[in-house]
C-alpha cells in the first residue's frame, strides 16, 4: 500500500489522473491538455503504470492510458472531499446529505 501511495505522491501525477477520469486518451492529449512536455507526461505515466494504478492500449503507433480501476478514482474523490470537508458527489448514489467525520487532530 505505501508503494502504491508514492506512486501518488505527486501532483502531476494527480493532474494525470484526474485527466483520466473522463476515459483513456493519448501522452499526447494529456500533454497539451495539462500543459505539460510529452517527456514528463510519460515519466509520470510510467510511474503510474509500474504501481499498477493506470493500463495502457496500444493502437498503431499510439499508445492510450486509463485509470486501470475506477475504484482509485473514487478512493481519490473521497480523499480530496475529507481534505477539504465535503463529499464528493458526482460518483456517489443519490442520499441524504451527512457531514463527513471531522478529520484527526493533529498532536
Amino acid at each position: 500500500m505505501a508503494d502504491l501511495c508514492k506512486g501518488l505522491a505527486d501532483p502531476k501525477r494527480l493532474r494525470l489522473l484526474a485527466a483520466l477520469r473522463e476515459g483513456e486518451r493519448s501522452v499526447g492529449e494529456l500533454a497539451e491538455l495539462l500543459g505539460l512536455t510529452q517527456p514528463s507526461v510519460s515519466h509520470h505515466l510510467g510511474v503510474l503504470r509500474s504501481k499498477g494504478i493506470v493500463a495502457v492500449r496500444r493502437s498503431g503507433t499510439k499508445t492510450f492510458y486509463r485509470p486501470s480501476d475506477i475504484r482509485i478514482i473514487e478512493a481519490l474523490d473521497r480523499i480530496c472531499g475529507w481534505m477539504i470537508g465535503e463529499e464528493p458527489l458526482r460518483h456517489l448514489p443519490s442520499r441524504p446529505h451527512q457531514q463527513p467525520p471531522p478529520p484527526p487532530r493533529k498532536s
